[in-house]
């Protein structure tokens, strides 16, 4: 009975024993820019200090290490790095060491922008919007800049006359050989369109002579979201 009780002990207190992280330093070996990235999103540094840790865990995120850095530097345009990771003990506490190549970064070597359906001799104009596009040919192509790029040409296209534009296709072809990117984007302007009759709903206490007064859009006049912004102001600030 003494042996049953002093075991059960044993395994009470062995299950109160708190749980030691695994000690390991990671040290990441790339130019400043790309080392900023890595060490704000790698799992292999978010896990440090992370009681779930063991060796077994530890070397797969050592192992996943390399293509999840490939993903991140691809956002900045390197598509074709060296990653050199290396696991070392020392007594209880392992040193990691992860040096990044990141090769020759990727360039903007063609770019096909076709604007179509828009009419001719009015704003907004294809020959401006392509003279604000900012990824042109020679210039580092980075994932977040595409996007943006994208995004600003298709809000350009609906603020005045088009809000039915939208981007029919959109495609950026990486050369992994030349580190060469092409890029396509084919946006339609859709129906140019004018604003109609106003119409109101919802009063109770004020009559729409209220709301005729602050509304300086007329009919026929072309679409501009501008014009709908202010008069939301306009009613806004009315009280």
């Amino acid at each position: 009975y003494l042996i049953s009780l002093i075991s059960l002990i044993f395994l009470m207190l062995a299950a109160c024993a708190p749980v030691w992280a695994l000690d390991y330093t990671v040290e990441i070996d790339a130019p400043p820019e790309l080392k900023s990235l890595l060490e704000r999103n790698l799992d292999l540094l978010r896990w440090r200090g992370n009681a779930h840790v063991d060796e077994a865990q530890l070397a797969r995120l050592v192992a996943a290490c390399p293509e999840q850095i490939k993903s991140l530097i691809a956002t900045e345009g390197f598509y074709s790095p060296q990653i050199l990771p290396t696991m070392q003990q020392s007594g209880t506490s392992w040193r990691i060491h992860v040096q990044v190549i990141p090769g020759e970064v990727a360039r903007v070597s063609e770019l096909e922008l076709d604007l179509q359906g828009f009419l001719p001799n009015l704003d907004p104009r294809p020959d401006a919007l392509r003279s604000t596009w900012p990824l042109v040919v020679g210039s580092v192509f980075r994932q977040a800049q595409w996007e943006q790029a994208k995004r600003n040409l298709l809000r350009q296209v609906q603020l005045l006359r088009y809000p039915r534009a939208q981007l029919l296709e959109t495609r950026a072809d990486v050369d992994l050989e030349t580190q060469q990117v092409k890029l396509v984007v084919v946006l339609h302007s859709g129906p140019a369109v004018r604003f109609g009759e106003l119409q109101i709903e919802g009063l109770q206490r004020y009559p729409q002579s209220v709301v005729n007064h602050l509304n300086t859009i007329h009919p026929g006049d072309v679409y501009d979201e501008r014009a709908l912004l202010e008069l939301q102001t306009r009613l806004q600030d009315s009280h």
